[in-house]
């Protein structure tokens, strides 16, 4: 019993087949960013930065603090009628974070890298 069902359960390791085409995938995405072929969908154009760099992008599109309650603070922007909350939190914004508050905020991504001086 122990040798069948440790032949229909799989012994956890991937083939040679496997592992030799997610190796080549692997060598030609390389390959293919070194080139430049793909423009894009090598690195991200959006930066990581901080919460309080975040703010003062922010600040600098036309954003106002409206209010701030705990960690979190409410931004308005009087002309747009658009407003965001920014939670004051140590560390990182993660990249789908920043893209999210760039959407809510009404920014394009060139946008954001101007304002931001980058």
């Amino acid at each position: 019993m122990g040798e069948k069902s440790q032949a229909r359960k799989g012994n956890g390791k991937r083939s040679i087949g496997a592992y030799d085409r997610d190796y080549r995938y692997r060598i030609s995405y390389v390959n293919a960013c070194n080139k430049q072929q793909v423009q894009d969908s090598c690195m991200s154009m959006i930066p990581i930065i901080g919460v309080r760099v975040m703010l003062q992008v922010l600040l600098r599109a036309g954003f106002v603090v409206v209010r701030q309650v705990g960690s979190h603070l409410k931004l308005y922007h009087p002309l747009t009628k658009r407003s965001i909350t920014l939670a004051m939190h140590t560390g990182d914004l993660s990249r789908k974070m920043i893209t999210a508050i760039i959407k809510q905020a009404g920014l394009s991504i060139g946008q954001f890298l101007k304002l931001l001086g980058k």
